[in-house]
């Protein structure tokens, strides 16, 4: 794995400036979830200081997958890379600092309809839902400062529309599963569409001020009215 230095467009420069002017932004040979500790290492050459997180292991279920085990660890990795309006917020990268002990609740919540990985999916679907509560504000108003930004961001949300309308039925017919449900619902709050039942809840001030919490509940309920 190899880093470069990446050339910025104007405006993604001055969103940087705006809301995280010390993040460094760089190109990565290909997409990773968690860099290996040899690799991760080698970008401390870049910066002042280190600060690695870990988790306690009481947060994790017994059957969490091995990479959030990973990430949770004491293993030095580097994983979730977030987005520069994300990162200028200070908010957990990754969803097991969003839901901290409250992850082994949804995982009990769901664990008779997802597997680990469904869970996974699931939580991270969540976490994106919850962030873009707060940033899709930003991106709105980059209209007439960044029509290129903005644009982009329109022409995603635009792309989700068409899958959005099938979802209940896919989700009745087991043509698509929860976990995928979720990415696609939660990712159309963060373009700022309305998304389809059962995910319509997520989309809420509630969401945004309680949270995790919000979110297992949602979950307990949701999962209940499946059975």
């Amino acid at each position: 794995m190899t880093f470069t230095d990446r050339d910025l467009s104007p405006s993604l420069a001055a969103v940087r400036e705006r809301h995280a002017p010390d993040a460094l932004v760089l190109d990565s040979a290909r997409d990773f979830e968690t860099l290996a500790p040899a690799r991760a290492e080698d970008l401390g050459l870049l910066v002042d200081s280190l600060d690695p997180v870990s988790y306690p292991a009481s947060w994790l279920p017994p059957d969490a997958p091995e990479v959030l085990v990973r990430y949770a660890g004491g293993e030095f990795t580097v994983g979730a890379p977030e987005a520069l309006v994300e990162v200028g917020r200070e908010v957990p990268e990754q969803f097991l600092g969003f839901f901290e002990a409250r992850y082994a609740d949804l995982a009990a919540a769901v664990g008779d309809r997802l597997d680990p990985v469904g869970t996974y999916q699931l939580a991270a679907a969540l976490h994106t839902a919850h962030l873009g509560l707060d940033t899709r504000e930003t991106f709105a108003t980059w209209e007439d400062d960044h029509p290129d930004l903005f644009d982009a961001w329109v022409d995603a949300g635009d792309r989700l529309e068409p899958r959005l309308a099938d979802l209940p039925a896919d989700l009745a017919t087991g043509t698509t599963d929860f976990g995928d449900a979720a990415e696609l619902a939660c990712g159309a709050i963060k373009h700022g569409i309305e998304p389809p039942t059962p995910f319509g809840a997520l989309d809420s001030p509630a969401y945004r001020e309680y949270g995790a919490d919000f979110a297992v509940q949602w979950a307990e309920k949701t999962f209940e009215n499946l059975d």
